[in-house]
């Protein structure tokens, strides 16, 4: 095999982005390995795998002579990394897997053993699986719902179910889903359906292991992603291919909670504010909250306004922050408490101006919206909302 690559800086992002699949510590060493792919009309494919997850991702080169080498990951990307970004250079490997990286730039040389292609995993993990489903979506908005669900996923590892982010295709539409049941993510992607016409089931899921959840956003903003992401899951596995990568993992087994059972209907309390003020307040109440549980509260003085406030007893700490809002009903008293950093992540996930924070009792689940204009609770973007549960103020 012998490649010739004009863009050094090229090939070592596309080596750092297929080393993201790969573990640090392996038990086989072979997972250590890129294997690199040349064809014979142009097209050079690196990819990395952790037997869970394969990631590969192609570029164009001047091929001269095709074939496949499993490469070092850490060897090749510290090598193509350090050159100059004007440093062509040619990758060949000999009969022998001995690996030879020539730069032009000052003649460069640089020597080391690759391994058999053989005992590289199956790169094509859904080829021996029937396809349950095939689908596309807009990358932008997969990438970004993926991205917003992503802080509000389990950390438990014995519940590794809700560790993943859930792919929910419905008869009303698709929805990214992570909830760790005491903040929740739903975003909806799709109003059509998908489901295929010859099922009985009412929603077909797929649970994304969080590595691959992580690794989605990463990649699909990387600039080598086309408009659309294709997406096919079979009984194990999904995929999702766009443009130059494609990424396909194992999806984690087991049932997904019903998310929809636990979203409030009927809030009557709607509570809009400017995105950025609240943020701003939330920040400075958590730094002066008590550490243990990051409590801040929210106490409703008019319609037109309420009082942001934390403290520490601890350390003998307060804050209190007055906040314009609008509020759509009138309240002789309303206090109710979070905890700030996950109100926090709740209102990042929006891109709108305002949000809506729908309330009903101090202790009943709350549910937050991007709004277009501060004074219509009723502009709601629905599609996407967070759930977050409250905290009981004594």
């Amino acid at each position: 095999m012998k490649v010739n690559f004009e863009n050094p800086k090229d090939v070592a992002n596309s080596i750092k982005i297929v080393k993201s699949v790969i573990k640090s510590k392996n038990t086989l060493p072979i997972l250590d390995d890129i294997l690199v792919i040349a064809s014979a009309d142009g097209n050079v494919t690196f990819v990395g795998s952790d037997l869970e997850s394969t990631l590969s991702l192609a570029m164009k080169a001047d091929v001269e002579e095709a074939g496949s080498a499993a490469i070092s990951a850490h060897q090749l990307d510290l090598t193509v990394t350090n050159m100059r970004p004007e440093e062509s250079f040619s990758l060949s490997v000999n009969e022998d897997k001995m690996v030879s990286i020539k730069t032009k730039f000052k003649k460069g040389k640089f020597s080391f053993v690759s391994e058999s292609t053989d005992q590289f995993p199956d790169i094509d993990q859904l080829e021996n699986e029937q396809t349950k489903m095939k689908i596309s979506f807009p990358t932008a908005v997969l990438s970004n719902a993926i991205a917003a669900s992503l802080p509000m996923r389990a950390n438990n590892e014995t519940r590794p179910v809700m560790q993943g982010t859930y792919l929910s295709f419905q008869q009303n539409g698709t929805f990214v889903v992570a909830t760790d049941a005491h903040i929740m993510f739903k975003g909806q992607i799709s109003e059509a359906s998908y489901l295929p016409n010859d099922i009985t089931e009412t929603e077909i899921g797929a649970i994304i292991p969080p590595k691959s959840g992580n690794i989605i956003p990463n990649v699909l903003k990387a600039g080598l992603a086309a408009a659309d992401v294709d997406i096919t899951i079979t009984k194990n596995f999904i995929s999702f291919k766009s443009g130059k990568v494609m990424l396909s993992c194992r999806m984690t087994e087991g049932k997904y909670p019903n998310f929809e059972s636990v979203i409030p209907k009927n809030n009557s309390i709607s509570l809009v504010v400017e995105k950025e003020s609240v943020l701003e307040a939330i920040k400075s109440a958590v730094a002066f909250s008590n550490k243990a549980n990051n409590l801040i509260e929210i106490n409703v003085i008019s319609n037109s306004m309420f009082k942001m406030s934390s403290q520490d007893l601890d350390f003998n700490t307060s804050a209190e922050q007055e906040v314009d809002c609008n509020i759509n009903k009138q309240l002789d008293q309303f206090r109710i408490g979070f905890d700030g950093n996950m109100l926090l992540t709740a209102i990042k996930s929006f891109d709108s101006q305002f949000v809506s924070i729908d309330m009903e009792t101090p202790s009943s689940a709350v549910v937050v919206f991007g709004v277009n204009k501060r004074q219509d609770s009723m502009d709601k973007d629905e599609k996407t909302i967070v759930l977050q549960m409250p905290v009981i103020v004594e």
